[in-house]
Parts: structure tokens; sequence; C-alpha cells
């Protein structure tokens, strides 16, 4: 199942714009054209909303998380 809202971070990976932008815009009340929903000290944009004020036809997958670098699978990096 498809969460109905996404975070800030997450809408502006999809808006390809830095998290800092978003929240400054998320402030106003209003990402990309989109209300912003606050939720105690969250802030939450309707995902539908935002792709549909993108032309996306909701297919589109939000880029993933950029992975932690250095974890213990990893070979060091001086190759010893």
């Amino acid at each position: 199942m498809k969460r109905a809202t996404l975070t800030i971070t997450q809408a502006s990976e999809l808006l390809g714009i830095s998290r800092n932008s978003a929240y400054e815009q998320a402030r106003t009340g209003q990402l990309a054209g989109v209300p912003v929903i606050r939720v105690g000290r969250r802030l939450l944009i309707p995902a539908a909303l935002l792709r549909s004020a993108l032309g996306l036809d909701g297919r589109e997958e939000i880029a993933s998380q950029p992975t932690k670098q250095g974890t213990d699978n990893d070979p060091p990096a001086n190759g010893a």
C-alpha cells in the first residue's frame, strides 16, 4: 500500500531541490503549490496532490534514500 503522504525529504527528492529549500517553502504552508499538513511537529505533503502538481501519474517511485557508506561489510578504504 502506498503512503498517502510524503515527508519533506521525500518531497524534496521528487522535486529535485535541496531538503533545506523544501523546508523553507513548507514553512510558508505550501510546497510547490501543494498545501503542507502539520501533524504535531511533522510536516507532511499529500503525495497525490504533489504528483498531480508535477504532472506525474503516480507510477513513478521516489528516489531511494542514499545508502550509508562504510558498513561492516565494506572492504577497508586503504585496501588493507
